[in-house]
Order: C-alpha cells, then sequence, then structure tokens
C-alpha cells in the first residue's frame, strides 16, 4: 500500500488531464515500471479517475484527498505494529537472558521502504492500462453506433417518404379514374339532353306549320279537373260518334245563355245501360255556382227532364259522401234520409217525397260505387 503516495503526488500536481491518454504518461512520469503482483486496485482511486475523465476534476481531487490520506497514515502505521510487536518479544527475551533491548528505528524504515511499492505500482498501471483502453473502445463504440443509427435513420426517411410517395400516387390514379367516369356519364347526359332539345324543336316547328284552327270538341283535360269550376252532368243519351262538347254547350244555353262552355268530357260507363256522367268545365266560379242555381230551368224541357247537375268534387269528397250512402243503405231507417248537394245527411220531408219526386243521390249517380271518376 505504499505506492499510493505517488499517485496522490500525480493528482496533487494536476498531472492526470480529461482523457485516458494523458493518465499513462503521468504515471510513468514517476518512473514505475517495475513488475510484480498486481494488487487490487482501491475503489476510492477508481473513483478518483471517473470523475477526473468525467471532466470533473476538483470533485476527483477532494475525494482523492479525503480518501488517501488516512489510509496512508493507517498504512504506515500497520507495519509498526508489526515491527513493535516484534521488539517486545525481543525485549522479553532478552530481559530474560539479562541483556537491555535496542530500539529498531531501522526495521521500521525498511517495512516502510518494503519491496511491495514497486511490483505495486506495476500493477495499478497495468489496470490503468486497461481502463484507458475499455474508455477507448467505448468511446469508439459510441461513434461507431452513432454512425450506425444515423444510416438507419436516413434509410428509413428515404423510404418513409417513397412509400407516401407511392401511396399518393395510387390514390391520384384512383381518384382520375373515378373522375373519368362522371365525367363520361356527364357527357351521356349532355348528349341525351341535346338530342331531346332537338326533337322538341322539330315538334314545335311541325306545329307551326299546321294551320291553327283547332277543332271546337279538342280542348284540354286540365279544366275538366279542376273540382271548382267544374259540374257533373247525369243522365244525358249518349249517341255514338257524339260531339260532347256540343251536347254540354246546348245543355248549358238551356239554364243560361249568357255563361260559356269552356271543357266538356264524357267519362266511361260503369254500368250497363246507364249513360256516363259529363263532365262540364266553366271559365270562372261565379258562372258555375250561376249555372247551379238555375238548373231547375231543366225540368220545364220534354229532354232534359231526366237531367240532373250538381257540383264536381275532390276525390277525399267523393270518398266521403260514398262511405255515407253505405251507412245510409245498412241503417234500418236509412231510406227515411238523403245526402244534399253539399254533402249533408237530412232527414225526408213528406212534401219532398210526394209533391218532388226528384231521385236520390244514389240513384241519380251512376257513380256511386267508384269514387275515382
Amino acid at each position: 500500500m505504499a505506492f499510493y503516495p505517488c499517485y496522490y503526488t500525480c493528482v496533487k500536481m494536476q498531472c492526470v488531464s480529461l482523457t485516458a491518454a494523458s493518465v499513462l504518461p503521468s504515471l510513468r512520469c514517476l518512473e514505475i515500471t517495475q513488475q510484480g503482483e498486481r494488487p487490487s486496485v482501491p475503489p476510492f482511486l477508481i473513483r478518483c479517475v471517473n470523475r477526473v475523465l468525467s471532466d470533473n476534476w476538483e470533485a476527483g481531487q477532494s475525494e482523492f484527498l479525503q480518501s488517501e490520506m488516512p489510509n496512508e497514515r493507517q498504512d504506515n502505521q500497520e507495519p509498526k505494529t508489526e515491527v513493535e510487536t516484534t521488539s517486545e518479544q525481543e525485549k522479553r527475551r532478552r530481559s530474560s537472558d539479562g541483556t537491555t533491548p535496542k530500539p529498531q528505528q531501522k526495521q521500521v524504515k525498511m517495512a516502510e521502504n518494503s519491496p511491495e511499492s514497486p511490483e505495486g505500482s506495476g500493477g495499478m498501471l497495468d489496470r490503468m492500462t486497461v481502463i484507458a483502453e475499455a474508455i477507448d473502445s467505448l468511446q469508439k463504440g459510441q461513434k461507431s453506433l452513432q454512425s450506425t443509427l444515423d444510416s438507419k435513420l436516413d434509410k428509413f426517411s428515404k423510404e418513409f417518404m417513397s412509400s407516401i410517395g407511392d401511396k399518393f400516387k395510387a390514390m391520384k390514379s384512383d381518384f382520375d379514374l373515378e373522375l373519368g367516369k362522371q365525367q363520361a356519364q356527364i357527357d351521356t347526359m349532355s348528349r341525351t339532353v341535346e338530342l331531346i332539345i332537338k326533337r322538341l324543336d322539330k315538334v314545335e316547328t311541325t306545329d307551326r306549320a299546321e294551320p291553327e284552327f283547332p277543332r271546337e270538341h279538342e280542348h284540354t283535360a286540365n279544366t275538366v279537373n279542376d273540382p271548382e269550376l267544374t259540374i257533373i252532368a247525369t243522365n244525358i243519351t249518349q249517341l255514338p260518334n257524339e260531339n260532347i262538347f256540343d251536347v254540354a254547350t246546348e245543355l248549358i244555353k238551356s239554364v243560361n245563355d249568357a255563361v260559356t262552355v269552356v271543357d266538356a268530357a264524357r267519362l266511361r260507363s260503369r254500368r250497363i245501360g246507364r249513360p256516363g256522367l259529363v263532365k262540364i268545365s266553366f271559365s270562372n266560379l261565379e258562372e258555375k255556382k250561376q249555372v247551379l242555381r238555375e238548373k231547375r230551368k231543366l225540368k220545364e224541357k220534354d229532354q232534359y227532364k231526366t237531367v240532373f247537375l250538381r257540383g264536381s268534387k275532390s276525390h277525399t269528397e267523393r270518398i266521403l259522401e260514398l262511405n255515407a250512402r253505405t251507412l245510409l243503405r245498412e241503417m234500418p231507417n236509412g231510406n227515411q234520409f238523403r245526402i244534399t248537394s253539399n254533402g249533408r245527411i237530412v232527414k225526408k220531408t213528406p212534401r219532398s217525397t210526394t209533391l218532388n219526386p226528384e231521385p236520390r243521390f244514389e240513384h241519380d249517380d251512376h257513380d256511386d260505387h267508384d269514387p275515382d271518376y
């Protein structure tokens, strides 16, 4: 343990720098060159060297000084204890022989200057060499690892960017394909619209070339389908190849000469032996009401005695009226009631049954079982 002052001197003189490459020359300058038994490296010295190599010189020096001096004093005292023990034995032996013992100072110095110091210095140098080589190897390994990581990151970055580019190319191709399909459909629809426009232009040109004198019985069906402007005539005799517009006009003139018929149409008969209903439309609602107020004038003419006029109703109103008639038929005293033109159910009066033998609605309207006229 006597070689510790050498290292103490090295640390104290600040011969140890921040790298392992300068540690070995600093140790060699103390002329520690002898080879011998390699004692174990003291832990405090390893900690000191690690502190110095990790750029913490002050902490390494402080720890070395605090740890070295007590150990050094203890190492210097240990041989003295052994020598004193031997001298005490010598004193006892000489005292038994009758001679006076002498102090053994040279033996203490020889113990302090024992030949173990060079051998221990050589073993420590080897261990420091191994530590320096290990540090150099770690530094090289770190550089190699850093270069490997850099190459891996570069490779990963290139592959990642390449894969993203391929995916975007695939998405763009799919989008272009779908866009092409939609564009083809749009082109097809455009061509179809152009053909329709050309046909309409051709039809319009043909219609303009024909003489504009429509026949009196040719009218649009939209006016007839308007319940607000239409009335229903029943029991009008149906003739083959008849002009129903002329027949309706003559019928309305028998009621009021000032009213003009706009359109007329006969519906298909639903019963055998009964003529179909005739729908007559007017230009406004006031003319329709006027005709219905004066419809009793038809009773004064022989050819129209059996003809009955009533206002046209919507599909919902006809369904409700048909249901009401069905209920009246099923009731025990249902024949005592009648349905008015406005849809009310009223009880028959004796006068209405005797003096005014006007038939009930269900007998006048042969379409009571068909609400879709």
